[in-house]
């Protein structure tokens, strides 16, 4: 009898990987542009997801909440026009990468998308916190109380609400 060993390795994404594996799509040739457009939207979620955990104690679970939380920051992101702009470009990005991930982004345009991104992070941190807070009740999403414990790369995170 054979036995064949599968080693399985677990990879963890975090914003970074993504970021990274995004990059490393963009560069093939020729470039994986369905797989590169994923990785794409899934970072910018992974950024708003961890935004919200470590400043809110905040999940933020599907698209209608994605969405809703993305406007509330950049509605909030309005007093510098810097980090408005920014925010905004990297959200239209990554949203355009998920509606047409089928369609060719051509390397000048790739590499400008990873860079947006990429400041994604720093310029979402950069925004007022308590004019978030001050929004998130009149958006009309929906948040039920529930303690649980998320891992995303190797941070664990803690919330108390969850919103839908």
């Amino acid at each position: 009898m054979i036995m064949l060993s599968h080693q399985h390795e677990q990879i963890v994404y975090d914003f970074d990987v993504f970021l990274t594996k995004a990059k490393e799509m963009s560069e093939q040739d020729p470039p994986d542009i369905v797989i590169f457009s994923n990785l794409i939207w899934g970072a910018a979620v992974i950024c708003l997801r961890k935004f919200f955990l470590t400043r809110l104690q905040l999940e933020v679970s599907g698209q209608h909440a994605q969405e809703k939380l993305r406007e509330i920051v950049l509605d909030t992101s309005t007093d510098d026009a810097i980090v408005c702009e920014s925010l905004y470009s990297a959200w239209t990005f990554a949203k355009h990468c998920r509606k047409n991930a089928m369609r060719y982004i051509n390397k000048e345009l790739r590499n400008e998308i990873l860079l947006s991104v990429a400041d994604m992070e720093a310029y979402m941190n950069a925004t007022d916190i308590e004019k978030i807070k001050e929004k998130i009740p009149t958006s009309g999403l929906q948040i039920k109380h529930s303690q649980n414990n998320v891992k995303i790369g190797n941070c664990q995170f803690s919330y108390n609400k969850v919103a839908y």
